[in-house]
């Protein structure tokens, strides 16, 4: 929360500290540095995955190949950005997330 609270001790609940906090704080205890550096690698990649499959999903070859799973085979193409079901193309990418 914000500054100006009791040194060495967390003003809300009254417990004390140990060690430096921040910055400071993450590089001497090894373990929280290994968590937060797995937890924000995580959310990197989760995050490149996501971009990657909006960009596929919304190709033309690729609807065309998976025309069962998101829409109607004799559409065309203006039709097939309209009729794809979310729900569908949703389960379709956590699919592809998973591996």
């Amino acid at each position: 929360m914000g500054g100006g609270g009791a040194a060495g001790a967390d003003a809300a609940f009254g417990i004390p500290t140990q060690g430096p906090s921040g910055f400071r704080g993450l590089i001497s205890n090894k373990k929280a540095l290994g968590l937060a550096t797995f937890a924000s690698l995580g959310g990197v990649l989760y995050g490149y995955n996501q971009g990657v499959f909006a960009q596929v999903q919304v190709m033309y070859d690729f609807q065309r190949r998976y025309q069962a799973v998101l829409g109607d085979p004799d559409l065309s193409q203006e039709a097939l950005d309209d009729s794809v079901d979310a729900v569908k193309k949703g389960l379709l990418t956590s699919i592809l997330e998973l591996g």
